[in-house]
């Protein structure tokens, strides 16, 4: 019964598996989560306030830069 090439045929298995479209999925929900992380992560974790600030940083005055001589 199996020598028959019709019986070999019933018996090939797939060449795009189960495992094949659970690795597909799992890659979709991949870059779905990624993309929900780029979309939600700045509202749902806001910058630290004290790391932000709105004020510059101080200009160094001349007097105290390197490499000049003071008189």
């Amino acid at each position: 019964m199996s020598d028959r090439p019709e019986a070999r045929d019933r018996l090939r298995r797939p060449l795009l598996g189960f495992g094949f479209w659970l690795l597909i999925a799992f890659g979709l929900l991949c870059v779905l989560a990624g993309a929900g992380v780029v979309a939600l992560g700045p509202r749902l974790l806001p910058a630290d306030p004290h790391t932000a600030s709105s004020t510059p940083a101080p200009t160094p005055s001349p007097a105290a830069a390197p490499g000049r001589a003071v008189n």
